[in-house]
């Protein structure tokens, strides 16, 4: 059992780089991933991510978009119920234009606020 068994994780940038890199830790480690970016090659991320036995759904979306970050945040509601992780490549939550999510992200995890289920 991984680190991050039974946790949800949404990762900008996931096709390529730190993204993609974040994405396959945090799968081996047992987390189910929603990997956003804006180009095609999130979907090569997800296909590397089942093929080592993750769970992960691919969305082609532009971070910057506050259309399309509410449109990952219900996909990930919907498909995966609770997010206690995200993993900001990009930081848009902290850009003004991107109203209604400022609380729910942070630039850094905050473990002190965890508790052991």
């Amino acid at each position: 059992m991984g680190r991050l068994e039974g946790k949800s994780v949404i990762i900008t940038g996931a096709a390529s780089g730190i993204g993609r890199a974040a994405s396959l830790l945090f799968t081996k480690e047992g987390a189910k991933l929603i990997a956003v970016d804006r180009t095609e090659a999130v979907k090569d991320t997800v296909e590397q991510v089942r093929k080592g036995g993750g769970t992960a759904e691919a969305v082609m979306a532009d971070a910057g978009s506050e259309k399309d970050v509410k449109g990952f945040i219900d996909l990930a509601f919907t498909d995966m119920p609770r997010i206690p992780l995200y993993q900001p490549y990009v930081n848009v939550a902290m850009q003004k234009n991107v109203s209604g999510y400022e609380y729910w992200f942070h630039r850094r995890l905050d473990y002190r606020a965890m508790t052991k289920a």
